[in-house]
């Protein structure tokens, strides 16, 4: 299984179905394992990070035999803690695709603390079996996070992505009043409706502020999520962050799916077709390198990211009276890198 078979895999899907595992790994002869490390130099050809210029990839594999793919994101003129990394994108992937259970975890690199913290909130965490930068035997989140802070010393039992009943949310009668207001607008409305649904299965057990978000692009393509708490509190994931991961997502999945042939409509096909010639260049003097760097990728940057820049408006879903609010990160966006976006927040009771 050559990388240049795992470049076109991927060619349009952040989600890999687990019929398609299947049938891949009966064709080509390989194991799960072989599959996973194969991905993951693609994979991080199509991260974000401008700012660092470390490119990680990470592949889940769910309970239902799905693989789910995740990337680091980074975003100049913000803080830095507004980064997404690999490990949660591969969470909320699987989180906004209904999966309840990650069963295998592969990233180029060794995780951060953040993300083995944040790890901790998964449904069954220490049943994981991981593999990390050149390793390739397996470990446990006990052999990464030992003695451990989590859930269970806040009293949490019902985990990330653990199947429990939707919270019943509803709109008060002034977001309704908005919602009558732009009822012709249908892009508008299928993002507040994609993030009802997804707002009503927030994981938020330690501060139960319930919250959903959308955000819309200049291309009329939206994304929404839901805030994902973590018991050590700043791992937690506004519902913006994983609205724009469902965006990333989305926005890669329709530039794939035009002409190939066409650059101006293909802008996530370079790093891909570098990061095959890259790992070819290199597979004889470093095999089992996986991490890529500034000098190896993206020659032209701009042709290759979804940036801040192009949300257009930000669609916040939030209790009036939650002990924890998240229209201050749509005021931090508006304030630096999104001067021109417009933030139309619907609370909820």
């Amino acid at each position: 299984f050559s990388l240049i078979d795992a470049n076109k895999f991927l060619d349009k899907q952040f989600i890999i179905s687990a019929s398609e595992v299947n049938q891949l790994l009966i064709d080509k002869q390989i194991t799960l394992e072989e599959l996973l490390f194969a991905l993951l130099q693609p994979v991080s050809g199509l991260a974000i990070p401008p700012i660092s210029n470390f490119y990680v990839g990470a592949i889940g594999v769910g309970d239902s035999g799905n693989i789910y793919i995740g990337v680091n994101m980074e975003f100049p003129d913000v803080p830095l803690n507004f980064s997404i990394h690999a490990e949660q994108f591969v969470v909320v992937n699987a989180f906004l695709h209904g999966e309840q259970a990650i069963k295998k975890l592969a990233v180029n690199a060794a995780p951060c603390g953040h993300c083995r913290q944040f790890l901790s909130e998964l449904n069954g965490c220490d049943d994981i079996m991981f593999w990390f930068g050149k390793t390739r035997e397996p470990k446990y989140l006990r052999d990464y996070l030992p003695e451990r802070f989590g859930p269970e010393d806040l009293g949490c039992t019902d985990l990330l992505l653990k199947s429990i009943p939707p919270q019943k949310l509803s709109f008060t009668h002034e977001a309704n009043d908005i919602l009558e207001i732009r009822s012709n607008d249908f892009i508008f409305q299928s993002a507040v409706e994609a993030a009802l649904g997804l707002a009503k299965r927030s994981y938020a057990p330690y501060t139960k502020s319930y919250a959903g978000a959308a955000v819309i692009s200049l291309r009329r393509q939206f994304g929404a999520g839901a805030v994902i708490e973590s018991a050590a509190y700043n791992p937690t994931l506004s519902p913006i962050h994983t609205a724009i991961i469902d965006l990333k997502i989305r926005y890669h999945s329709s530039i794939k799916g035009s002409d190939d042939n066409n650059s101006s409509n293909s802008l996530m096909k370079e790093p891909m077709t570098q990061a095959a010639d890259t790992f070819q260049q290199n597979s004889t003097s470093s095999s089992d390198s996986c991490c890529l760097t500034k000098s190896n990728m993206f020659r032209n940057r701009n042709n290759a990211t979804l940036d801040l820049s192009e949300i257009c408006e930000i669609v916040l879903l939030e209790l009036r009276d939650a002990p924890v609010k998240y229209s201050s990160v749509a005021r931090a966006l508006q304030a630096t890198s999104m001067p021109n976006v417009v933030v139309t927040t619907l609370f909820l009771e």
